[in-house]
């Protein structure tokens, strides 16, 4: 049970169809990372831990990204 609960603050980002970052460079793709980190950081100490879970899964998808290139 302890296990469902903790996954479902997880969003499945899928393979959809095309992204916007799928022309992005390398470099891009960091510069996007640090500026989602920015923000998730201050959605988390404004309280907003929603939007800071929306924007860490944005993260873990770009630096997927990051790997993939």
């Amino acid at each position: 049970m302890r296990w469902a609960v903790a996954e479902s603050d997880y969003l499945d980002v899928g393979q959809g169809s095309s992204a916007p970052e799928d022309d992005w460079s390398v470099d891009e793709l960091h510069g996007e990372i640090r500026k989602l980190e920015k923000e998730m950081h201050a959605a988390a100490a404004d309280l907003k831990f929603e939007r800071a879970a929306e924007l860490r899964d944005r993260v873990t998808f770009l630096r997927q990204r990051v790997l993939q290139a």
